[in-house]
C-alpha cells in the first residue's frame, strides 16, 4: 500500500511479543519488541511534536498534517513506557515521555472531553510496573509454578520476567538476586526486591505489597 507503513501493524506486533515474552519467558520475543520499537521510532515519531503518526507513507505527506491518532498515540506510548522497563532504556523512555507531552497538548486537551486513556498513560509513566521475576531453573517444576502463579495475577500493568542463571542477566534491572536453594519469586521494583517466595500461594500476596508500594 504507498500510503504506509502504519504504525498500528507495528505497533500491534510490539504489544503482541511483549506478551508473549511474559507468557514464555522466551528472550527471543523481547528482542522481536525491541525491533519494533526501534522500527516505530525511526518512522512514526513527528519530530515537531513527539506524537506518533499514523501512516508514514506518501499519501499521508499530501495531508497537511501527519494524521495522529489519539488511541494510537496512547498505545505506543504505553508500549514505549513498558518497553523502557524490560531492557531498562533511558531512550525508550523518553520516547514515552514525549508522546506523553504530545497527548497532554492542547491538539488532544482541547479536542476531547474524556481522557481516561490518556490518564492511564500517565498514570502508568508516573510508576513502576508490578513487577516479578522467577529464579531457577527453566526445568524445575517449582520454578514453572511460581511462574504461572505471578502469570495469573490480575494486572494490565506487570513485568514478569524468569531468569535460569544458566542465562546471561536480565536487562531490567541491576539487581543482584541473592543465591537460595531453589526456585523462588522476588517481586521487585528497579531498585530492590521482597524476601524470597517460594510458595506459588505466596506470590499474589507478595506482587500485592510491592503495587501499594510502586504507587
Amino acid at each position: 500500500d504507498p500510503a504506509g507503513p502504519y504504525l498500528g501493524d507495528t505497533l500491534a506486533m510490539g504489544q503482541a511479543f511483549l506478551l508473549l515474552y511474559q507468557a514464555t519467558a522466551d528472550r527471543t520475543w523481547l528482542d522481536h519488541a525491541r525491533g519494533a520499537g526501534d522500527f516505530i521510532a525511526r518512522t512514526f515519531i513527528d519530530p515537531a511534536t513527539g506524537g506518533f503518526v499514523t501512516a508514514a507513507g506518501q499519501a499521508a505527506r499530501h495531508l497537511p498534517d501527519a494524521v495522529k491518532q489519539k488511541d494510537e498515540n496512547v498505545a505506543a506510548t504505553r508500549f514505549f513506557n513498558l518497553l523502557a522497563q524490560h531492557i531498562n532504556s533511558a531512550p525508550y523512555r523518553a520516547i514515552a515521555e514525549t508522546g506523553m507531552g504530545y497527548l497532554a497538548s492542547p491538539a488532544i486537551l482541547d479536542a476531547y472531553g474524556f481522557l481516561p486513556d490518556v490518564l492511564l498513560a500517565e498514570m502508568e509513566l508516573a510508576h513502576e510496573a508490578v513487577r516479578v521475576t522467577i529464579v531457577g531453573a527453566k526445568d524445575d517444576p517449582a520454578a514453572l509454578r511460581l511462574f504461572r502463579a505471578a502469570q495469573a495475577y490480575p494486572s494490565s500493568y506487570k513485568l514478569l520476567e524468569w531468569w535460569d542463571r544458566a542465562e546471561p542477566k536480565l536487562a531490567s534491572s541491576a539487581i543482584e538476586y541473592p543465591d537460595y536453594p531453589g526456585a523462588a519469586a522476588f517481586a521487585c521494583t528497579s531498585s530492590f526486591c521482597s524476601l524470597p517466595v517460594t510458595s506459588p500461594a505466596e506470590v499474589a500476596g507478595a506482587m500485592d505489597r510491592l503495587e501499594r508500594v510502586v504507587k
